[in-house]
């Protein structure tokens, strides 16, 4: 102050140059930095695809498929070495919001039950729906699997989607099949052809 008196001391003080204005980004440039993707089904052809990570335990969840059950399920029992056959019933409901949650309801322990399976080998839990029509909303049970996958490194899951009846043979071909490919996350099936859920890129 005017007396000399120190009222205010600053210890580590250091000053610098501000650098220079970067200059604007031009909406065009920020546009090109921008990826944009969107869901798509992609056409597949399985030919000698083998998948070197073979589980070990397959969980086959069966809910509204038209099919033989129990054709199904001795079919996998007399193939599938080490795999396991759900029949989810279908409530009588004529709603498809009460019907999705029943399905959703009864397949969620066996979720959980995958997860708390210990085992050297892993788990493929495989669940086929309906896809045709209205019931192309099933295919939202997907989230729950993936959601379910990053509980545990040992699962892996598949959700199928099947357009309409089909044979316990041709059930459990598509089942072997689609085993071979457990990277696909998500299958449905088209008046006999295979297709995948993939990402595509749009432009900006």
């Amino acid at each position: 102050d005017d007396a000399g008196v120190v009222r205010v001391a600053m210890r580590g003080f250091s000053s610098r140059v501000l650098p220079a204005l970067q200059p604007a980004v031009s909406e065009e440039t920020r546009a090109a930095d921008v990826l944009l993707l969107t869901p798509r089904w992609q056409s597949t052809v399985l030919t000698g695809v083998e998948d070197v990570n073979v589980l070990a335990e397959r969980v086959i969840v069966l809910c509204g498929v038209e099919v033989d059950t129990t054709a199904f399920e001795t079919a996998v029992k007399n193939e599938l070495e080490g795999a396991s056959v759900h029949v989810l019933p279908m409530t009588e409901e004529t709603d498809l919001a009460s019907q999705y949650v029943s399905c959703v309801t009864a397949l969620l322990p066996i979720v959980q039950e995958c997860l708390n399976t210990q085992t050297k080998g892993g788990v493929l839990l495989q669940v086929l729906v309906p896809s045709k029509g209205v019931y192309k909303s099933f295919a939202g049970i997907s989230g729950l699997l993936r959601s379910a996958e990053q509980e545990s490194r040992q699962l892996s899951t598949q959700l199928m989607g099947l357009d309409g009846e089909v044979t316990s043979e041709d059930l459990l071909e598509r089942v072997q099949e689609n085993g071979l490919r457990s990277e696909d996350k998500a299958v449905r099936y088209q008046a006999g052809e295979r297709y995948v859920l993939d990402w595509e890129e749009l432009a900006p």
